[in-house]
């Protein structure tokens, strides 16, 4: 895609990653599981960062009128983010799974700031399945068909 992915999107993961790397390094159960989330979350994350991060860059440039990035390209990653959603979905449910696991050893073990990164955790999951992956689709689509109407 022409423009960088949204660097605010890969922030946000690099922010988990981190967190999911501070949580590891607890000992018992926490580490346990945090390394759980994290084996998920990782691949996930990177998928996303190939599929989807780059069909949202379109979006400013769409908003403005403009539609400068390659339309074949954007149906390929269309049709390959399609492809992989079912396993995204899958992995989003491995996912809170573990991240069920970690909260529970978190409270047990008075951590509250790994419940509440639990919290928003899920709710990114949320957000992605809800928002950021039709976004991603539609995106994409709408390129391609603004640049066929010519």
């Amino acid at each position: 895609m022409a423009e960088e992915s949204p660097q605010l999107l890969k922030a946000e993961h690099e922010a988990l990653r981190a967190t999911l790397k501070r949580a590891a390094r607890e000992e018992g159960p926490i580490a346990t599981a945090a390394t759980k989330v994290a084996a998920v979350a990782e691949a996930h994350f990177s998928r996303e960062e190939k599929l989807v991060l780059p069909l949202l860059a379109l979006l400013p440039e769409l908003a403005r009128g403009e539609a400068q990035a390659d339309p074949a390209e954007a149906a390929r990653m269309v049709d390959a983010l399609r492809d992989a959603m079912s396993q995204m979905r899958a992995e989003h449910r491995e996912m809170i799974e573990a991240l069920r696991e970690l909260a529970r050893a978190a409270a047990a073990a008075g951590k509250t700031e790994y419940v509440a990164f639990v919290e928003n955790l899920v709710l990114h999951v949320h957000r992605e399945e809800q928002v950021l992956y039709p976004a991603a689709i539609v995106a994409g689509a709408h390129l391609v068909r603004l640049r066929a109407r010519g």
